[in-house]
Parts: structure tokens; C-alpha cells; sequence
């Protein structure tokens, strides 16, 4: 659980209590989003430094971004952890970047800046898995209010869906429809 203060919290069901993992990275105060990886790995978003940071019980806390995502950055404002490839998607803000991050090597790249420039941020993201055309990972970009579809197979924006604030969205497990909220509906696509 992301908690304030920039410290990451555990709960295990049963428990009774809470546990206060620590502060993820040194002068980080906020932790915006968290995601799971493989073996218990957690990876998680920071302010004010733009930075990604991993935790395991094994190696504690570790800064997989090497410093900060962009360097002229304060926030990194949501992630989603792909499991087929092992990279993290990162979206940024007070101007919007989105970030593709190896978190074994800190390789980054820049994804689709002619997509989202000028806007404010990449606000939240989620992957939707598609075995058949390519998995999808669903970006919502601030102040355009679109959540941009962005084939991680192909590498290319397939479609922009007008939307007021994607959080989440999540594959239906009986056939191809995607349900997201949108404002106070909830709206499912079919992204094939």
C-alpha cells in the first residue's frame, strides 16, 4: 500500500495490524501508485524526485530507475508492471511524459512524446492482457482527457477514447470486453 511520508505499507490478510515498511527512496515524501511484480517484488512511484523504486523482502528498497525518470520531472504518477516483457510503464507529471523502464538494467525510453506533449500528465495506466493482437496498456492523459490505447506488440496508439478520468480498467474474464470507469459510468470497449 502506498502510504504517506513516502513510506510503503504491508498488509497480509489476517493480520492484525499494519506494517510500516519504511521510507522507499531517501527524500521521497510521496508515493503515488504501487504495482506487483514477479516473486512478491512491489514497484512503486515517487514525489519529489520522479523516481521508481522496487521492494522485496530480500533486497529491501531499490531505486530501478537509477535517479530520476526526467530529470526536470517532480512526479511519477502512476505504473503498471508488464510480466510478458518485465518492464514498467510510468507515467509523469507537471508535463506529461511516459516512460518505458527496465527496472533490471534503469534503461529508459521515451514513449509517444508527440502523443501527450503539452499535456499535464500520463495520470494512470493499466495493461490489459490480448494474447491474440498484442497486449494494450490504457494511459489516461490529463487535461486532453483521452485515454490513449497503446499496443505494446505493435508499438503504436491505436485508437484515443474519450474519457473524463480513467483510474483503473480491467479485462472481462468471459469474453474480449474491457470495463473502465469513466466519470460515473461505467462504459466497456472492445479494444479488437
Amino acid at each position: 500500500l502506498p502510504g504517506s511520508n513516502g513510506h510503503l505499507l504491508r498488509y497480509r490478510p489476517g493480520e492484525e495490524h499494519v506494517q510500516d515498511l519504511g521510507r522507499a527512496l531517501p527524500g521521497e515524501t510521496v508515493m503515488w501508485d504501487v504495482d506487483t511484480g514477479p516473486n512478491g517484488e512491489v514497484f512503486g512511484a515517487t514525489y519529489p524526485g520522479c523516481r521508481v523504486f522496487s521492494y522485496s523482502d530480500k533486497d529491501g528498497f531499490v531505486d530501478v530507475g537509477r535517479g530520476p525518470l526526467v530529470r526536470s520531472e517532480n512526479y511519477v504518477r502512476c505504473l503498471a508492471y508488464h510480466a510478458g516483457s518485465g518492464l514498467i510503464y510510468a507515467g509523469v507529471g507537471s508535463h506529461a511524459h511516459l516512460i518505458e523502464l527496465d527496472p533490471r538494467t534503469g534503461q529508459k525510453r521515451e514513449l509517444l512524446a508527440d502523443k501527450v506533449r503539452g499535456e499535464e500528465a500520463v495520470y494512470s495506466m493499466s495493461i490489459i492482457p490480448d494474447a491474440k493482437s498484442g497486449d494494450r496498456l490504457l494511459a489516461w492523459v490529463t487535461n486532453a482527457n483521452q485515454t490513449l490505447v497503446y499496443n505494446l506488440k505493435t508499438a503504436q496508439v491505436e485508437r484515443r477514447i474519450p474519457t473524463a478520468g480513467v483510474k483503473s480498467a480491467t479485462k472481462s474474464p468471459g469474453d474480449e470486453r474491457v470495463f473502465y470507469c469513466n466519470d460515473d459510468s461505467l462504459m466497456s470497449i472492445d479494444l479488437d
